[in-house]
């Protein structure tokens, strides 16, 4: 039996750099940001894993800036789909997973003045866009490995 569940989701975090090294953009201080977002959730769950069903997510982010760094915002939107192929002898399951990922971050060429100099609007590295690697997208790389404006991502398994 498929299950729906729609959740909202809201973060507020704040982080405290204070190194160059920890930000590829150079940015120091304090970040506030905040992740609003929708999480569609429509999936069966039997008594091994999800085997049909689909889950949708969209999450745009917000930070206002300050004196020491500009505002910026990303936009993000995730598609996933299950289709159960069924058993047969040699597996108790079979699934095919579709997985598509865009993100952008609308304020990327955009700028601002602070302290006197014109910035771009731009995320730093820990926050903005990237092909995550690790578990959940690119299995094969490192964490956070690509970063830029924009990204496309997607999956067949």
């Amino acid at each position: 039996m498929v299950k729906g569940l729609i959740q909202p989701q809201m973060t507020l975090f704040g982080m405290a750099i204070g190194s160059d090294n920890h930000s590829r953009l150079g940015f120091l201080g304090l970040y506030s940001v905040m992740v609003p977002g929708l999480d569609h959730l429509l999936m069966d769950f039997s008594a091994y894993d999800a085997t049909r069903g689909s889950n949708t997510s969209f999450t745009y982010t917000k930070d206002w800036g300050n004196s020491d760094h500009p505002s910026w915002s990303t936009v993000e939107f995730e598609y996933s789909k299950l289709f159960n192929l069924g058993s047969n002898r040699l597996m108790k399951q079979q699934v095919l997973a579709l997985n598509g990922w865009v993100a952008d971050t609308p304020t990327w060429n955009q700028t601002e003045v602070i302290n006197g100099q014109r910035v771009f609007r731009r995320p730093p590295s820990f926050a903005g866009i990237n092909l995550r690697g690790g578990w959940n997208k690119l299995r094969g790389f490192s964490s956070d490995r690509f970063y830029g404006r924009s990204a496309v991502s997607y999956s067949l398994e």
